[in-house]
């Protein structure tokens, strides 16, 4: 297959792919410090597991505002991106180079 696009053109899905399975990767270690650091806690204090529920909560909290993040910057980018594509259609049409 032979594709003369912009490099940046050819590769804008692999950069929205790469982005969303960032803001995956991120809601999962969020969850995950906020678990790990609850269970030092519990230990150190000897609180029996009401911190490991605590900053789980808060790990998870975060880890969705990160997530929600992540995800609406790669909305915005793409529609970015349409619009670009709209108006270069708009200009005469796409030029293969």
């Amino acid at each position: 297959m032979n594709d003369n696009r912009d490099p940046v053109e050819q590769y804008r899905g692999l950069r929205v792919a790469g982005m969303l399975s960032t803001a995956g990767l991120t809601l999962a270690l969020s969850v995950a410090v906020g678990v790990g650091l609850g269970y030092y806690l519990d230990q150190w204090f000897k609180t029996h597991g009401i911190l490991v529920i605590v900053f789980a909560l808060v790990g998870v909290v975060a880890g969705f505002k990160q997530f929600f993040k992540i995800v609406m910057q790669a909305n915005a980018d793409q529609e970015k991106e349409e619009a670009r594509d709209r108006e270069r259609q708009g200009r005469g049409g796409r030029r293969d180079r």
